[in-house]
């Protein structure tokens, strides 16, 4: 299992299991003491590849999102696409005005 941090702080625990059929993500919640005692170490949210289409397991979908779901769930894409690179280029020099 490896340690997730955010701006310094251990906030989260991050799995990755290749299965014969799939790979699973599953992101925990680490032992910080921000957490309360009750979640330390569920699993927050899985993701599953099995080659033609992903599962999330533990999102909402049919209802609003907080800023703390998005955030794990942003973290959890982030550790998935860990080998894809994404840049946003700087605008264009405009030369005929």
């Amino acid at each position: 299992m490896e340690e997730i941090y955010i701006d310094g702080i251990h906030e989260y625990d991050y799995l990755k299991t290749e299965t014969k059929d799939s790979t699973i993500h599953i992101l925990y919640y680490s032992d910080h003491i921000e957490w309360d005692s009750s979640i330390v170490g569920k699993k927050v949210i899985e993701l599953i590849d099995n080659g033609n289409g992903i599962t999330i397991n533990q999102l909402k979908t049919d209802e609003e999102l907080n800023y703390l779901e998005i955030e794990q769930f942003h973290v959890l894409l982030r550790l998935y696409s860990q080998e894809s690179t994404y840049e946003i280029a700087p605008p264009s020099v405009k030369r005929y005005f």
